[in-house]
């Protein structure tokens, strides 16, 4: 108990910041179909005490490849958190780097998925 799996196939909503609402912004939802994680190890880590004020807990991030259901993809930046002496996770945030990719770009979004990932864990 307590591991982060795989979000692949989960379906999702992505929804659009608060100042895109009042005008003609509104969610759009999809499934996650690929996914990077930056250190896949702390998934699957147990729980560790709390080491005091300043210990926010373990955070895991990741790039996700967002399959939308109007067939167009877009991928995610996003990490989950698990607090200090717990053994759960919950989604922290998320942040598209690029909001439409058509079918033919796929290959493409892959390959940026993963580079996007890596770059972020070597630097």
């Amino acid at each position: 108990m307590g591991h982060l799996t795989s979000r692949i196939r989960t379906r999702v909503t992505l929804d659009v910041p608060r100042d895109t609402r009042v005008g003609a912004g509104k969610a759009r939802k999809g499934t996650i179909i690929d996914e990077i994680w930056a250190d896949p190890a702390i998934n699957v880590s147990p729980s560790r005490p709390c080491q005091g004020d300043s210990d926010w807990g373990d955070y895991s991030f990741c790039s996700q490849l967002i399959k939308l259901d109007d067939g167009t993809y877009t991928i995610l930046l996003a990490y989950y958190h698990r607090p200090p002496g717990e053994d759960w996770w919950e989604f922290g945030q998320g942040i598209q780097i690029l909001q439409t990719l058509s079918k033919q770009k796929l290959g493409a979004a892959r390959r940026l998925l993963r580079q996007v990932i890596m770059e972020a864990v070597t630097t």
